[in-house]
């Protein structure tokens, strides 16, 4: 295990493996070009930016992102995600240019689990998260830009609003849940 300052990956021949290890960043994950294979280890920061250039892989249950503060996610490269977790405290964008390239699938989970309002914005319809769980504990709750894109959507009595302007929502209702009208 290890504990850094930051962290930036802007070279192509980048790549950084957690395999079973845990990497606290006490600042800033940014990485602009080279990938990042989670494999059943941990990676915990501040604010995180994955550029159009990079590639994440995470195919092992264990394997967690921790971001304490925002997230965006941009892509032009096939990244997998296939399980764990990456949990998101502040505000999250999911943006890409081709569709799958942001590719969530099998037990992969995105949780946003923040103490205050939580905005989460999907740049396109092309991408949609396997399973989107709230677990956001503040009055505002978590505010949706849009359609969410999510194959399992789940609340969790977290407070959700959204103003749906295209796109689409396709998560399954498993019970009693009340949406408000984010406008």
């Amino acid at each position: 295990d290890m504990t850094v300052k930051s962290l930036t990956m802007k070279s192509g021949s980048a790549h950084l493996d957690l395999a079973e290890y845990n990497l606290n960043v006490l600042g800033d994950v940014v990485i602009t070009y080279g990938s990042l294979t989670v494999n059943k280890g941990a990676l915990s920061c501040e604010n995180f930016t994955f550029g159009s250039n990079s590639y994440i892989y995470m195919k092992d249950p264990n394997g967690v992102l921790d971001i304490k503060g925002n997230a965006v996610f941009t892509a032009r490269q096939r990244s997998t995600f296939s399980a764990g977790e990456i949990r998101i405290a502040g505000n999250a964008t999911f943006n890409e240019t081709y569709s799958d390239y942001l590719a969530f699938s099998g037990s992969n989970k995105v949780i946003l689990n923040g103490d205050k309002a939580q905005t989460i914005t999907f740049g396109t319809n092309k991408n949609m998260l396997n399973i989107l769980e709230l677990a956001n504990t503040s009055q505002d709750g978590v505010i949706c830009d849009g359609a969410v894109m999510a194959r399992d959507f789940r609340i969790n009595g977290s407070k959700f609003s959204n103003s749906i302007t295209d796109g689409r929502s396709g998560w399954v209702l498993q019970g009693d849940q009340t949406i408000e009208d984010g406008n």
